[in-house]
């Protein structure tokens, strides 16, 4: 293999590993960006789980992706939970009081 196709390859196989690299950092921006708008919905209606918010500050700090992602899911995962527990909760309160 001469040096000039030794670099050609080089250089493509670090571009393959950054595109990598760059779609999970998009995937975990999107799913943290999902999993703050949920959260605001729950907060909106008087229902958010501190659990949420932790989750979200451990996956900005990780330096790990694949760590990253997993607590951007769990974050967005628990969003969605605090939001159907309200739901929950609001129906239940009116199957409890009498129609008039």
């Amino acid at each position: 293999m001469s040096a000039r196709n030794f670099l050609i390859l080089t250089s493509l196989i670090v571009g393959i590993g950054f595109s990598a690299l760059a779609g999970a950092a998009d995937e975990v921006e999107q799913v943290l960006a999902q999993a703050e708008a949920s959260l605001a919905q729950a907060r909106e209606a008087g229902n958010s789980w501190t659990t949420t918010e932790k989750l979200l500050v451990a996956a900005r700090q990780s330096e790990d992706r694949a760590e990253a992602l997993e607590l951007a899911r769990r974050a967005l995962l628990t969003a969605d939970r605090a939001r159907e527990q309200q739901q929950l909760e609001q129906d239940a309160w009116q199957a409890r009081v009498p129609a008039n």
